[in-house]
């Protein structure tokens, strides 16, 4: 079997042998939203080495806090693909994952998804470092700082990385400079929520002009006014995310609104 999704199941009274025995049998195992008590995860962990057959786990919104931050960091590292999101990790394991995943034997590079989960007491290179070899990643909402992002942008020259979200992050220090470093290194970039200034944007996209280039996604709630909308959507490179609140009729039935359309209306 390839993939075993097991996701928005209740997992919490399955013997942890039984899911330990999966291992060696799906490459893509799902247990997100499960669950999943955290000394079975750290059981799970430890089954992690080199040579079973999963090579894509997602554990997002488990509580990993019962493994062992060396046995964590090295079970991470010998996956291809992790998704990590708002997952419980304390400080020790958030650093031996990062410096497992700069050593050189370390198998991580297709995906990491780290979204909800702080990162900001990370030191920046290390941090930087430890991330440089992953071509998907996903750092959406993980609190870093100004000097964590300045030091991920310096690093992207000599990188793997083609994909990268900082949704949620706070970007309002970001300039046009190192703006055009991010976008010349990657494919695509996620800025949507992040506090970019308009003339900074602007005075990127004066320089990139109508080329094709890295896709830079953007919210539609980010800027309020309507022309400016319009201004930077003519441009090839972006893409504007439309993103829906909930808005309740009354109490039996709920619809959905543009945050933009609903201030306008007022």
């Amino acid at each position: 079997m390839s993939f075993l999704d097991l996701s928005f199941n209740s997992l919490q009274f399955v013997p942890s042998d039984h899911l330990n025995s999966t291992l060696n049998h799906v490459q893509n195992l799902d247990l997100s939203l499960t669950d999943l008590p955290a000394d079975h995860v750290a059981a799970l962990l430890n089954n992690v080495k080199s040579g079973v057959a999963v090579e894509r786990l997602n554990l997002s919104d488990l509580n990993l806090e019962n493994t062992d931050p060396d046995v964590f960091g090295k079970a991470v590292s010998n996956l291809k693909s992790v998704k990590l999101s708002n997952c419980v990790m304390n400080d020790e394991q958030k650093r031996s994952l990062i410096q497992c995943l700069a050593d050189s034997n370390c198998c991580l590079r297709e995906e990491l998804d780290l979204s909800g989960v702080s990162l900001s007491g990370l030191e920046p290179k290390i941090l930087s470092r430890g991330l440089s070899h992953i071509r998907n990643l996903d750092l959406g909402n993980c609190w870093l700082s100004y000097n964590q992002m300045s030091a991920l942008t310096l690093s992207l020259e000599d990188s793997l990385v083609e994909h990268l979200n900082l949704a949620g992050n706070d970007c309002q220090d970001l300039d046009a400079e190192k703006l055009l470093v991010l976008t010349n290194q990657l494919k695509s970039i996620d800025l949507s929520s992040t506090r970019l200034k308009k003339e900074v944007l602007l005075e990127y996209l004066e320089v990139q002009g109508l080329e094709d280039g890295c896709r830079v996604k953007l919210s539609n709630s980010d800027f309020l006014s309507v022309n400016f909308r319009s201004r930077i959507k003519s441009y090839p490179t972006i893409d504007l995310k439309k993103e829906d609140l909930p808005f309740y009729v009354d109490e039996n039935s709920c619809g959905y609104v543009d945050p933009v359309e609903m201030f306008e209306s007022r």
